[in-house]
Order: C-alpha cells, then structure tokens, then sequence
C-alpha cells in the first residue's frame, strides 16, 4: 500500500532542494551586481544551498521512515490474517480428533482445552513456562520471565 504522507513529504524534500538552490544562486547574483565584486554573496549562496540541502534531506528522511513503517505494517497485517487462518484450522483439527457430543458448545470445548498444560522451555531466558493447550494454538505467548514472545509452530 502506497502512503501518500510518504509520496508528500518526499515531493517537498526535493521542492527544497531546487528552491534552496536557486535562493542561493539569485542571492549570489544579486550580491555580486551591488557590491561589483564576482565572489561577494558566494559564501552566502552556499550557506543557503547547504541550509536547504540538510532540510531536503530531513523530509526525505522522514519520507523513507514512513515508507518503511507502511511496509513493515503490511506485512504484519498479512501475517497476522494468515495466522487467524492457522489458528482456525488448527482448532477445527483438535476439535474433529476429539469427538465432542452434539450438546456440547465450542465454548465448552474451549474451556476442555485451556484446562491442558504443558512445560516448554523459552528460547531467550531458557526459563520453563507452563503453557496451556489453548496458547500453543493460538501460536504465540508473552514469556513472563523476560518478556519475550514465543512462538509455538
């Protein structure tokens, strides 16, 4: 997905960049024709090019930023839809291996499932967490002890 705050900021980058520019080169012809001297204003035209450069370069920066950011939440957006996915698919599975009566709800179903404990070792404090049947489902769980996610496959 295209973000067009990105597609703007980078437009008024580079508009300051070619405005910066010729500040700096109409600066230096002006400075020059009334004071008679070629180099008069020169220092100050590039004090003006070097000036809109570094803010050109700001907005650009900031342009590529949010261009990042939106790619990074597009993939998470897609990850996160192809996990719901899993996840479904993997309760139906449980739930078609067990063979629950007709009376009985999936939220009872859920709760039989939740009831289910397991120890797994995290992969960043190498601590044992109990986690249920229900966490390793749904694929993902915050480590209590260092705060970590893990993800369960």
């Amino acid at each position: 997905m295209n973000n067009s705050i990105a597609k703007i900021l980078k437009i008024i980058g580079c508009v300051m960049f070619g405005l910066g520019l010729l500040g700096g080169v109409i600066t230096w012809i002006v400075m020059a024709s009334v004071l008679d001297n070629g180099l008069a204003g020169f220092g100050t035209c590039i004090a003006i090019a070097v000036i809109s450069f570094v803010s050109g370069m700001v907005f650009i920066g900031f342009s590529e930023i949010i261009k990042l950011l939106q790619e990074q939440n597009d993939l998470l957006k897609e990850r996160f839809e192809a996990t719901k996915i899993t996840v479904a698919a993997n309760k139906n599975a449980v739930r078609d291996k067990t063979v629950l009566p007709e009376e009985e709800t999936d939220e009872k179903a859920d709760e039989d499932l939740s009831d289910e404990y397991r120890d797994y070792p995290c992969p960043y404090c190498h601590e044992t967490v109990s986690v249920s049947a229900m966490d390793v489902m749904s694929g993902s769980m915050l480590c209590p002890y260092c705060e970590q996610i893990m993800v369960f496959k």
